[in-house]
């Protein structure tokens, strides 16, 4: 019984922290993202990530994504597209050739690396570095988005 209670405890702070980052990484697909933006008049941070397998993006996820500040910041401000690459790597994948797009378009080869746009989709910043503090990051993100 002593067991079951641990068992229950455990799943239930499992479920509570993985439900606050779950509910800041909604869009996989651009075009929503965009129509989304333009909706709610929100800037499109652009997370290009490797969440499962790449340390830094793996220490992005815990320090930031999963910060109350931050949760609070893009609930607020930003409507987030995720473009998170398996580690097995399919390059016909729509997620790699997403990635392969946004890579391009904003010249960074990093992981992780954010692409912060505007909702007309002019670029505001791109920052592959510090991203595994959670100060830099929000900081920086916080001075360069949109107040609603």
């Amino acid at each position: 019984m002593k067991k079951l209670g641990t068992s229950l405890i455990i799943t239930v702070i499992l479920l509570i922290s993985n439900y606050s980052e779950a509910q800041i990484i909604k869009y996989t697909d651009y075009e929503v993202a965009k129509s989304e933006a333009l909706k709610q008049n929100k800037d499109i941070l652009i997370v290009l990530t490797g969440s499962e397998w790449c340390k830094p993006c793996i220490k992005m996820k815990k320090n930031v994504f999963q910060n109350t500040e931050f949760i609070k910041l893009a609930e607020d401000r930003l409507i987030i597209l995720e473009i998170n690459l398996d580690r097995h790597i399919n390059m016909s994948s729509k997620v790699y050739k997403d990635y392969d797009f946004f890579k391009n378009k904003y010249q960074t080869n990093a992981l992780p690396s954010l692409i912060l746009i505007d909702k007309n989709e002019v670029t505001k910043s791109v920052i592959s570095k510090g991203l595994t503090s959670f100060e830099k990051t929000y900081n920086r993100l916080r001075e360069l988005t949109t107040k609603q």
